[in-house]
């Protein structure tokens, strides 16, 4: 058996594992219908938040368009959000390639070289994973100790940033002499982090909202929360959009700060809010900016 194969269906176990784990900790919530204490508020929070969540969304593209004109390819913005709007909804199909599948047939239309989506494909994953380390590793400055006594090591931590630095380290290297494409990098960079922080603090406002009582050192505890579930969300295989695994993630992670059933709870709304909001940011840049993009190309 490949390498390849056995890293598929690796992916997959870890999935039906994540799965299994969510819907054992969904019990928790049977028989508990007062861990929500208005439900028409959270409905309401839960669409304002998908709306402000599909917003955030073009923070990626933006990034994207970055490493684009990092590889030299001059693509109108518009067209860009249009492009990565429209194809990145298919993450949800089984597999969770078929959004870059998509990303790359489509641009390839428009006369980018090959070369250069896929150059900028690498560049995104390696953007997107040191950025989420970045932001947990920015907020694990203040909340070092309560990460130490649940859920890890000080050799962990130690990983964690020497990670960071060698990836920076590496970044800097590349990029040595090329100030151009080193501030296209910075900024796909700064808009990765922000669209973690800005996620994360819609999360905090979500555990708020339920009524939850949190200590004020705990706030941060429950934004860093979110790139680390996003992060072990995207880089498991096969996991379309991340379903199972992040809200696994996110179970374990609140649950030393909400408790199991409001965990339970926040994980599932907070997976209403980005499939709503992925739904809102298709429509939005796939439709919504199509006549815009016509008029670009035919320039």
């Amino acid at each position: 058996m490949s390498s390849r194969r056995v890293y598929q269906l690796s992916g997959y176990v870890i999935v039906a594992a994540s799965l299994l784990y969510v819907i054992d900790k969904v019990y928790l919530l049977i028989g508990s219908p007062d861990v929500v204490n208005n439900i028409g508020s959270t409905i309401v929070f839960v669409l304002g938040a998908s709306v402000v969540y599909a917003g955030i969304s073009f923070l990626l593209s933006y990034s994207w368009s970055e490493l684009l004109m990092q590889q030299k390819a001059s693509i109108p913005l518009v067209l860009v959000h249009h492009v990565y709007g429209k194809t990145q909804i298919a993450k949800y199909l089984p597999g969770n390639i078929f959004h870059f599948v998509g990303r790359h047939a489509v641009f390839s239309k428009y006369g980018v070289p090959h070369r250069t989506i896929l150059a900028a494909a690498v560049t995104e994953t390696l953007g997107l994973l040191l950025s989420a380390v970045f932001v947990f590793v920015l907020l694990l400055v203040f909340t070092y100790h309560y990460y130490r006594q649940h859920l890890l090591s000080e050799w962990a931590v130690f990983g964690v940033l020497l990670a960071v630095a060698g990836g920076l380290w590496l970044l800097h290297r590349r990029r040595a002499g090329e100030i151009d494409r080193l501030r296209r990098a910075i900024r796909a960079l700064f808009g990765y982090c922000l669209f973690f922080l800005i996620g994360g603090i819609l999360l905090l406002m979500l555990v708020l909202l339920i009524g939850m009582p949190l200590e004020s050192g705990s706030y941060l505890v429950v934004i860093s929360s979110y790139p680390v579930a996003w992060l072990l969300g995207y880089v498991v295989p096969g996991a379309p959009s991340g379903i199972g695994v992040r809200e696994a993630s996110l179970i374990y992670l609140l649950t030393p700060v909400l408790g199991g059933e409001a965990s339970v709870l926040i994980a599932l709304l907070f997976r209403l809010v980005t499939i709503f909001g992925d739904v809102i940011y298709f429509s939005a840049a796939g439709f919504g900016l199509r006549p815009e993009v016509e008029s670009e190309v035919n320039q």
